[in-house]
């Protein structure tokens, strides 16, 4: 429970310092959210609204 906490409070601010390791980012590729490639090449403010439209954050909490 400690690591979703961390992933859900911290992926933000890892996004910006392009730091892609949290587990935000990898259930939000496996819910084809987002591709591996668009990670790369979409801008920050995309890529959060995707994740945050997804229900991916509410997801990770039910877990």
């Amino acid at each position: 429970m400690a690591r979703i906490g961390n992933w859900i409070t911290t992926w933000k601010r890892e996004l910006k310092e392009g730091d892609l390791s949290s587990g935000v980012f990898a259930y939000a590729v496996s819910k084809n959210v987002v591709n591996s490639e668009e990670l790369k090449k979409l801008n920050e403010d995309e890529i959060i609204s995707r994740i945050e439209n997804s229900g991916v954050i509410e997801q990770l909490v039910s877990i």
